[in-house]
């Protein structure tokens, strides 16, 4: 497959999983280099590098694909799955490491996803300049301010953006966050969502790469194809389903375990 395709990037995730597990620890980290290179918007060929890195004791290299997971996906950094593949790898130094990344990244910038990790590690610097990336954006601009621990701001934010933004999938996946932050059950409101389309729609247990709240990515193609072999010998990948979930449903305690850096995590209020 891969001589028929050269640009095939799952080909070369499969291959580097094999790879590792016959202890050909070099090969593994070259060919998921290799497929990190050909799709940079896949977070699955970031994983399966992390992956293989770490087999292969590489943890300079471990460390900078999860970082670079979170530039394409910064909610997956509670996911259970995601902290599994860190290991004893700093979570606040990748954090902070996908956060510098983002800021010179300009499809994180649009996305809004660097403003994410700019809050996620609580430095107002780059959320000033990361905000200035996606103008006029009332989801990004609430996100921030519930990473912030800032309920009330984000409410508002939310109260004033229902008359124009009530028809979006974005806005009801935030207002859902800032309602739990809030204290309220959102049950009612992630409903909604998910008539709107939701993230149930993924692949597998593989993400698909884009930001929550902006356009998707026109990658499916891509999670259709991925076999069923890797997921049966190789690493259990995140999805973006149950990582986003759990922000909606408990903002706090996810930002305790994914972003122990932002205010959200330290919020008593």
């Amino acid at each position: 497959a891969r001589l028929l395709n050269p640009a095939d990037d799952i080909t070369l995730v499969e291959l580097a999983v094999v790879s590792s597990l016959q202890g050909r620890h070099d090969d593994a980290v070259g060919a998921a280099a290799r497929a990190v290179a050909l799709r940079r918007s896949a977070t699955i060929n970031d994983l399966v590098l992390a992956w293989v890195a770490t087999r292969a004791d590489r943890r300079t290299e471990a460390s900078s694909a999860l970082a670079d997971s979170l530039v394409i996906a910064p909610w997956l950094a509670a996911d259970s799955l995601w902290q599994a593949l860190r290991g004893d790898l700093s979570i606040e130094q990748v954090l902070r490491n996908a956060a510098a990344k983002s800021i010179s990244d300009p499809q994180a910038l649009g996305s809004g996803n660097a403003a994410w990790l700019a809050a996620m590690t609580n430095q107002p610097e780059l959320v000033t300049k990361a905000v200035e990336g996606v103008a006029q954006n009332h989801e990004i601009t609430a996100l921030v301010a519930v990473l912030a621990c800032d309920v009330p701001a984000a409410e508002e934010i939310i109260s004033k953006a229902a008359s124009t933004r009530a028809a979006s999938l974005s806005y009801w996946l935030i207002t859902a966050m800032v309602e739990s932050a809030s204290g309220q059950n959102p049950t009612d409101i992630v409903r909604i969502a998910s008539l709107l389309g939701s993230t149930a729609a993924m692949t597998g247990n593989v993400p698909m790469s884009a930001s929550a709240f902006g356009a998707r990515a026109d990658d499916q193609w891509v999670y259709d194809r991925v076999p069923i072999l890797l997921r049966e010998i190789g690493p259990s990948l995140p999805s973006d389903d149950a990582s986003l979930s759990r922000w909606l449903i408990d903002p706090r305690g996810t930002a305790r375990a994914g972003a122990p850096l932002s205010g959200l995590a330290h919020c008593d209020g």
